[in-house]
């Protein structure tokens, strides 16, 4: 008798492992991933605009609402003049920085 509660024990515990392994979701490889709002160390590309100005910290946008570093090449012949910027935002503990894929004067 013990043998066989057991024995039904067991298969029960078997059937029920089989049946959620079945029904587990999975999300196939093309679905698209839902973007969020970037943490400290994370990135996500945006559009900026403002004026360039040289800091003690660097070269920087300053924008309406916030100060960001800037990084990437030639920024430095477009000091003092407002801008566009595309780029990828990297959030910082002490300052956002913004590393430039395309920067353009804007009138």
């Amino acid at each position: 008798m013990k043998t066989f509660f057991t024995t039904v024990l067991a298969i029960g515990l078997i059937g029920m492992a089989g049946f959620t392994f079945a029904t587990a979701k999975t999300i196939p490889g093309d679905t698209p991933v839902e973007t969020h709002q970037a943490k400290s160390g994370e990135m996500e590309t945006q559009e900026y605009a403002g004026m360039v100005v040289n800091t003690e910290s660097g070269i920087t946008l300053m924008a309406k609402d916030a100060a960001y570093l800037l990084k990437g090449e030639k920024l430095e012949e477009l000091v003092g003049k407002t801008v566009k910027v595309n780029g990828k935002l990297i959030k910082g503990a002490l300052a956002d920085t913004i590393l430039v894929g395309k920067i353009e004067a804007t009138k």
